[in-house]
């Protein structure tokens, strides 16, 4: 077996560094949407994403639940606006500063969606904001046309 050479050291060194550069990801957004405590879209954001789509039934006493955590971290002054498909705020919720154990979810009722939206008619987008991050499009939501079939 050959004995190591300073340049070999080097080289293996710096073909590691650059391999795990390209596929380690440190860091991020993950957010994590709930319908009634259920989990219906969890998304880690590194760079250019889909905006995931919710679907909902006209229920206006469901309670949607937004948890967003940012490099590991709960943000500062954290807002979430309702927008329309032109990026029009319609209203926008503001929640306090939380730390240690307290509830981090940012939470709205699905009632609050379906009167901006003209009782369902309208397709809605959800748009998380704070203090660390200006503006992420976390949803596009719409409303079940037909409550029978969920799928639709």
């Amino acid at each position: 077996m050959k004995k190591p050479t300073p340049f070999r050291i080097f080289s293996g060194l710096a073909a590691s560094i650059i391999l795990f550069a390209f596929t380690l990801d440190f860091g991020g957004e993950v957010y994590e949407v709930y319908l009634n405590d259920k989990l219906m879209i969890q998304q880690a954001v590194h760079g250019k994403y889909d905006v995931p789509k919710l679907l909902l039934e006209k229920n206006g006493s469901a309670r949607i639940s937004i948890n967003y955590v940012n490099c590991g971290q709960i943000d500062t002054e954290r807002k979430v606006s309702i927008r329309s498909d032109k990026n029009e705020i319609l209203k926008e919720f503001a929640f306090k500063n939380v730390s240690g154990s307290e509830n981090k979810r940012m939470d709205f009722m699905v009632k609050d969606l379906l009167t901006i939206s003209d009782h369902g008619k309208l397709n809605l987008l959800l748009v998380y904001s704070s203090k660390q991050i200006e503006k992420r499009s976390i949803a596009s939501v719409s409303f079940n046309k037909d409550p029978k079939n969920p799928s639709r």
